[in-house]
């Protein structure tokens, strides 16, 4: 059963960019540093993060949350 508030991780992830002006490549850096806050405890499950040609890469160690 899927929760009403439930949100895929993608469209949090954009919403976030926008409303923290993240969008610009100064900016990346804030985006990297602030990854545990936009995904909460799940940030756990992240084993490397980084900006390659304004793309922001994730690996998880997590199946569920990659599905997502």
């Amino acid at each position: 059963m899927k929760r009403k508030d439930a949100e895929p991780i993608g469209k949090l992830i954009q919403r976030f960019l926008r409303q923290e002006s993240l969008e610009t490549p100064l900016n990346q850096q804030r985006l990297l540093d602030a990854w545990p806050q936009v995904l909460g405890p799940a940030s756990a499950y992240t084993t490397n993060l980084y900006i390659r040609n304004q793309t922001l890469y994730v690996h998880l160690t997590s199946a569920a949350l990659r599905q997502d």
